[in-house]
């Protein structure tokens, strides 16, 4: 026969014993609410999602050299990306909520790194939270490295060095001329060792990626980083 305590107190004094219709009374009533399914709720921190849904992609209110001020492309070459990107940066729906559009993760990604804007700056410009901001930085980040790098970054073979430089030499009289280089800083949090090493000189901590754009006398495409 179960024991109900008093108080919540098994060593105490006080205690009866209750008959099986009494205990009968007292767990059916607790297994039917726990059985009764109740809705399930997101809670979402409200904050302006004027400018993301309304002015981001429209050339009426965010015109074409504020996109590319921006994020460092046009908004041709951003759909191109997003095309090559996008099997492995949309998320699907869940019974939450609806996930965060693949072009607005693209291009909060690259709002982050061609402008070193923060996580909490990022989180207030697209209405989301800084760990989402995170998570989709670190997921396309990924994806770039799994699925393009191999198919976009490469080292140029003796030919093309032997092409590359007789295009500069004709173009610029300089000999020996391989590639061009460009970089960008890419902001980081100070590593806890040898952080002084990644301490730059427009004043904060960062990663300095390289790049060299071959000879043709198309558009420049990247060839490696370093």
């Amino acid at each position: 026969m179960p024991l109900i305590f008093e108080d919540g107190n098994p060593f105490g004094f006080q205690r009866r014993r209750i008959k099986k219709r009494q205990f009968g009374d007292i767990l059916v009533p607790l297994l039917v609410a726990d059985m009764i399914k109740k809705e399930r709720e997101w809670y979402i921190l409200p904050r302006s999602t004027h400018w993301v849904e309304v002015c981001l992609f429209s050339s009426e209110f965010f015109s074409d050299a504020q996109f590319q001020a921006s994020f460092r492309m046009s908004r041709t070459s951003f759909y191109t990306l997003h095309e090559l990107l996008r099997p492995y940066i949309q998320k699907k729906s869940t019974q939450f909520r609806e996930p965060i559009p693949s072009e607005r993760r693209l291009a909060i990604f690259l709002y982050h790194i061609t402008l070193g804007a923060t996580f909490l700056a990022i989180s207030n410009q697209f209405a989301c939270g800084k760990s989402t901001v995170c998570g989709i930085v670190l997921n396309i980040t990924e994806a770039i490295c799994h699925h393009l790098s191999k198919k976009y970054i490469y080292f140029s073979t003796n030919e093309q060095a032997m092409r590359s430089i007789e295009f500069w030499r004709a173009k610029t009289g300089i000999p020996g001329v391989v590639a061009c280089l460009d970089g960008c800083h890419i902001q980081i949090i100070r590593p806890s060792q040898s952080g002084v090493s990644y301490f730059n000189r427009k004043g904060f901590y960062s990663i300095n990626v390289q790049g060299t754009y071959n000879s043709t006398g198309k558009r420049p495409k990247i060839e490696c980083f370093f």
